[in-house]
C-alpha cells in the first residue's frame, strides 16, 4: 500500500505542481521505479491467483491498471504470461520471443535476419519499448489477436485511452504544453518497461540454456524449468523489491501459484532438491553477472551460422513437449 500511495503522490506532484523541470523528470523516474516494483508485487500476482482478495482493492486496481502499467493490459498479460510458463523461450508460447523476433533472436528457432547481426547492441535501445513490442508485434506473430481479438481488443483500446488521458490529455488541458507531458510519459514508460524487462526476462536468456539436456532428463517439466530459468541476487532486498520478486525465477516457475512473499522460503528447499537429483540451479550472485551473460548469449545468437551450442538449444526445445 505504501508503494501505491507513494506512486500516486509523486505522480501528481510531477504532473501538476510548479516544480523545476529537472525535479519533474526525477520524480517521474522514481515513479517508474515504483511502478516496476508494483508490477511484480501486484500485477504479476493477479496472473496466477485471486489477488487481491479484497473486492474494493480489486476494483481500485482494475481502475488504476492502465496508469500503473500502460500497454500491459490485464487479460492479455494473464494469457501471455501463463503461456510463457508452459514452454519458456518457444516462439509458439513465449510472446517475448515472438514479439522481438524481427529484431532480436532469443532462440535458434527464430530465423536469422539482418537485424540479428547487431542484436547485442540493438537490445539496449529496444528494451524501453518492451510492452509496446509485445502487445503489437508479439501479439500478431504469436496469433494472440487472431484467437482473442473480440474479447481483448476493446480492453486494449480503453486502457490506452485511460493512459493517455491521465499522463497527457488532462495535464495538457489544465497546464498546457502537450509535448512536455508527452515527454514525461515517454520517460515513465521507458524506465518502467526497461526495468520490467531487465528484472523479469533477461534471466531466461543466458548461455547456460545452450547446454544440451541429458537424455535421462529429456521432456521433464522440472528439468526444463531449471534449465531455462535463473535467479540473481536472491538474498538482496533491493533487487527483490525492485523486481517485485522476479529475481527469484526458478522457484516461481516450478510452483507459479506461490505468493511472491513466500519465494524466499522455497530457495533452500529447491536448491537441495536440485542438488539431490542432479538438476541445474543457476543462481547469479549479482545483477552485473547476469547482465554480462545475457549479452554474451545475444552475441552468440547474433551470428547467421548455426553453432553447435545453438543447435543444442533448438534440440532442447523440440524435445520438450508442452503440457
Amino acid at each position: 500500500m505504501l508503494n501505491i500511495v507513494s506512486f500516486l503522490a509523486i505522480s501528481l506532484v510531477a504532473l501538476y505542481a510548479p516544480v523545476h523541470w529537472f525535479i519533474a523528470v526525477l520524480l517521474v523516474f522514481i515513479q517508474a521505479i515504483i511502478g516496476t516494483s508494483l508490477f511484480g508485487l501486484v500485477a504479476h500476482e493477479t496472473t496466477h491467483r485471486n489477488f487481491p482478495e479484497n473486492p474494493i482493492l480489486k476494483k481500485f486496481l482494475s481502475f488504476m491498471w492502465s496508469i500503473f502499467w500502460p500497454f500491459i493490459v490485464k487479460n492479455p498479460l494473464r494469457f501471455e504470461h501463463n503461456s510463457h510458463h508452459i514452454k519458456i523461450g518457444d516462439t509458439e508460447f513465449d510472446y517475448e520471443v515472438a514479439g522481438f523476433a524481427p529484431f532480436i533472436r532469443y532462440s535458434g528457432n527464430v530465423k536469422h535476419t539482418f537485424f540479428h547481426k547487431y542484436q547485442h547492441k540493438l537490445a539496449f535501445f529496444l528494451y524501453p519499448f518492451y510492452a509496446n513490442i509485445i502487445t503489437t508485434i508479439g501479439a500478431y506473430h504469436s496469433g494472440y489477436w487472431e484467437k482473442h481479438n473480440r474479447a481483448d481488443l476493446s480492453e486494449q483500446a480503453i486502457s490506452l485511452l485511460q493512459t493517455m488521458l491521465y499522463f497527457i490529455v488532462i495535464p495538457s488541458v489544465i497546464k498546457g504544453s502537450v509535448l512536455w507531458y508527452l515527454l514525461l510519459y515517454l520517460i515513465y514508460q521507458c524506465v518502467l518497461f526497461y526495468g520490467i524487462y531487465v528484472g523479469a526476462a533477461i534471466n531466461h536468456f543466458v548461455p547456460s540454456i545452450l547446454k544440451p539436456i541429458p537424455k535421462e532428463h529429456e521432456n521433464k517439466f522440472g528439468y526444463y524449468v531449471c534449465h531455462n530459468t535463473s535467479n540473481f541476487s536472491a538474498s538482496n532486498r533491493f533487487w527483490f523489491w525492485y523486481t517485485g520478486g522476479f529475481n527469484i525465477q526458478i522457484e516461481h516457475h516450478l510452483i507459479p501459484f506461490i505468493p511472491v512473499d513466500n519465494l524466499h522460503k522455497m530457495v533452500p528447499i529447491v536448491k537441495e532438491l536440485c542438488k539431490k537429483y542432479n538438476y541445474p540451479y543457476y543462481d547469479y550472485q549479482s545483477f552485473r553477472e547476469l547482465w554480462n551473460d545475457h549479452y554474451s548469449y545475444l552475441n552468440q545468437l547474433s551470428s547467421k551460422n548455426v553453432s553447435e551450442a545453438v543447435e543444442s538449444e533448438i534440440r532442447n526445445k523440440r524435445l520438450y513437449q508442452a503440457r
